[in-house]
C-alpha cells in the first residue's frame, strides 16, 4: 500500500541519486531534470538559471512537468537546482503538496529558505536547522535491503567524503588510527568537480568497502547538528562506528561498545574498543529509520 495516493520521490539533476529506486516500493521515483551529458549544456542550464530569464522549465524531464496531474504530494531533494523546481511545481499545481527534504546542512540561509515559495513544507533531518529555521524534522533514513552484504574483513577502518571544511578533523582521525596501529582506507575527495568525477564510486562500491571493513568513520564539520548516513550505514551493515559527531549519544541506538566518540573516548582505548563484541540489542531501532517509515513520518 502506498503511503502517498499517486505521489512521486524527486530528485536532483541526475539519475545518480536513484541507485536505491529498486527498494523504494512505497512510492514512486523520477528525476527532476533532463539527463546532459555535455558540459557545455550543464554550463548553459546554470547560465540560465542565475539569469532568471523565463522558460527554465525546459530543462525539467516531462514527468516532472506532468508531476502535478498525476501526485497529490511530491518530494524534493534540496539542491540549488531543486529551488527553482520546487517554485515551478507550486505555481503550476497549486493545490498539491510540496515536501523539500534539506538532507544537507543549511549553510546558506539567502539561497535555501528565503526563495522558496512560503506554502511549500520545508523538512529536515538537523534539529538545529530545525529550530533556526522553523522546519519539520525527520530522521536521516537507510534501506534494510543493504544490509545483507557480507565480505571478509580486509581494514580496520574505512572513510569516505568530500573534504569540505573538514580537512583538519580528518586528519586527527587518521593519526588517531595510525598512533593505535591499525589498518585504514580512507578516500578524501577534494571539493573540485574534476577531483569529485575523478574519485567518484558508486554505492555498491562503497557499500563493498564498508563491508570489508570493521568500522565506519563519520566526520562532520563543527557546524552540522543532524545525523549523517555513515551512522546508519553502521547500524544497518553492523559495524563499529568511528565518529566526532558529539550528538551520536542522544540517538537511541547508541551503545558504547558500537561507537567510539573521538574527543570523548579515551583515544587509547581504541584498539579495545574493536576488540568488544558488537552489542545487537541496537538493532532493534533499524527499523524506525528505514525508507519506509521515514516516509511514513511524512503523512
Amino acid at each position: 500500500m502506498s503511503y502517498f495516493k499517486n505521489a512521486m520521490k524527486l530528485f536532483v539533476v541526475h539519475d545518480k541519486v536513484l541507485f536505491y529506486r529498486d527498494f523504494c516500493n512505497n512510492i514512486d521515483t523520477g528525476i527532476i531534470y533532463r539527463p546532459l551529458r555535455s558540459r557545455f549544456m550543464r554550463a548553459l542550464r546554470r547560465l540560465h538559471l542565475r539569469s532568471s530569464l523565463p522558460l527554465f522549465s525546459v530543462w525539467y524531464t516531462n514527468d516532472f512537468r506532468a508531476a502535478g496531474t498525476r501526485s497529490e504530494s511530491i518530494i524534493l531533494f534540496d539542491s540549488i537546482l531543486t529551488i527553482p523546481a520546487a517554485n515551478y511545481l507550486k505555481k503550476k499545481y497549486p493545490s498539491i503538496r510540496i515536501i523539500y527534504w534539506h538532507w544537507n546542512h543549511i549553510e546558506n540561509e539567502k539561497v535555501q529558505k528565503n526563495k522558496l515559495d512560503d506554502t511549500v513544507e520545508q523538512w529536515s533531518f538537523d534539529r538545529a536547522d530545525c529550530r533556526k529555521y522553523g522546519l519539520k524534522f525527520n530522521t536521516q533514513f537507510y534501506f534494510p535491503e543493504f544490509g545483507n552484504s557480507r565480505q571478509i574483513v580486509e581494514r580496520d577502518f574505512f572513510f569516505i567524503g568530500v573534504e569540505k571544511r573538514r580537512k583538519d578533523q580528518i586528519e586527527r582521525c587518521i593519526q588517531l588510527i595510525d598512533d593505535a596501529d591499525l589498518t585504514r582506507q580512507f578516500i578524501t575527495i577534494g571539493n573540485t568537480r574534476k577531483e569529485q568525477l575523478e574519485k567518484s564510486l558508486s554505492y555498491s562500491q562503497v557499500l563493498e568497502l564498508i563491508s570489508s571493513s570493521r568500522c565506519v568513520v563519520d566526520i562532520v564539520s563543527d557546524v552540522q547538528q543532524g545525523l549523517t548516513l555513515r551512522p546508519l550505514e553502521a547500524l544497518f551493515l553492523q559495524k563499529k562506528l568511528l565518529t566526532n559527531f558529539p550528538q551520536i549519544k542522544d540517538y537511541d541506538f547508541y551503545r558504547p561498545n558500537n561507537i567510539f566518540l573521538i574527543g570523548e573516548d579515551n583515544p587509547s582505548s581504541l584498539r579495545e574498543f574493536l576488540s568488544l563484541p558488537y552489542d545487537k540489542t541496537a538493532n532493534k531501532y533499524i527499523r524506525h529509520y528505514s525508507f519506509a517509515q521515514w516516509l511514513k513520518r511524512f503523512q
